[in-house]
């Protein structure tokens, strides 16, 4: 929301918030009472419900929406912040690398054979019997 810079057009939108806020406050608390009753009960009314799978519902939908893989975030530095703090934040906008798995290692021709790693012994099969 952008707010004017005119003290007196800030004093005017703040007032008219406040009045929005205000004139639906009762209705807003009734949609809450509501919603909280079928939270808690699993009804409309304050007798409790023989299954009420809302709460394990949420827990699902909660997870689906703050899932990692869905998550993004964009990091960056204030409109006038210094130099220092504008390479902070570009560093934290790299993505994350995972560490790549480890090579096995590789043979130096110019190594001692018993510097060289060791290898495993290839699978053999005997000759087939005639």
């Amino acid at each position: 929301m952008i707010f004017p810079t005119d003290d007196a057009e800030l004093e005017d939108r703040v007032r008219y918030l406040i009045e929005r806020c205000l004139s639906t406050r009762e209705e807003r608390d009734r949609l809450y009472q509501w919603r909280e009753k079928y939270y808690l009960f699993g009804t409309q009314g304050y007798e409790q419900a023989k299954y009420n799978r809302l709460e394990s519902h949420l827990d699902l939908v909660t997870s689906f929406l703050y899932a990692p893989d869905h998550a993004f975030y964009h990091i960056s530095a204030d409109q006038n912040a210094d130099e220092q703090q504008v390479q902070r934040a570009t560093v934290l906008q790299l993505p994350v690398m995972e560490p790549k798995p480890e090579a096995e290692p590789q043979a130096n021709p110019e190594a001692p054979p018993e510097a060289q790693p060791a290898r495993e012994p290839a699978e053999t099969t005997a000759p087939a019997a005639a």
